[in-house]
């Protein structure tokens, strides 16, 4: 269902479940993690890395966090 069609909330809902999804996945990718501070604020890992493609647009978890939900 395209995401145009969704109410307020349920976007939302999305966003922070896909995002919460994402970066479980992306620490589950890394184990054994030996200081997961340092892995949640490197530049580079995973937070900025373009990882996700949502109606064909390529997002980074940051791009989530910072751009989409805030709206």
């Amino acid at each position: 269902m395209p995401l145009k069609l969704f109410s307020k909330d349920e976007k939302l809902a999305y966003w922070l479940n896909l995002y919460n999804a994402t970066i479980i996945a992306e620490i589950i990718d890394e184990y054994p993690i030996r200081k997961l501070e340092d892995f949640l604020t490197d530049s580079d890992l995973p937070m900025n890395e373009k990882i996700l493609t949502v109606a064909g647009e390529k997002l980074s978890l940051n791009d989530i966090k910072y751009k989409i939900v805030p709206e």
